[in-house]
């Protein structure tokens, strides 16, 4: 579902680039997969993101409460 909102909006909506919020509260390995699929699809493309340095291991909810 992601990875066709995203392609959406780089193909037909035309957009130059996507912008993550939150990017931490994603799994790594989906943030890595979406990354190099949009890149290989629409070359020239700008995908940036917003990261919260954190202690590994720790969720948002952990850093929240805790």
């Amino acid at each position: 579902m992601l990875r066709d909102a995203c392609a959406s909006w780089l193909g037909a909506f035309r957009m130059d680039g996507l912008r993550f919020d939150s990017a931490n509260d994603l799994p790594p390995q989906t943030v890595q997969a979406l990354t190099w699929a949009m890149r290989e699809r629409f070359p020239g493309r700008i995908l940036t993101a917003e990261a919260r340095a954190r202690p590994p291991g720790l969720g948002v909810c952990q850093l929240c409460l805790g």
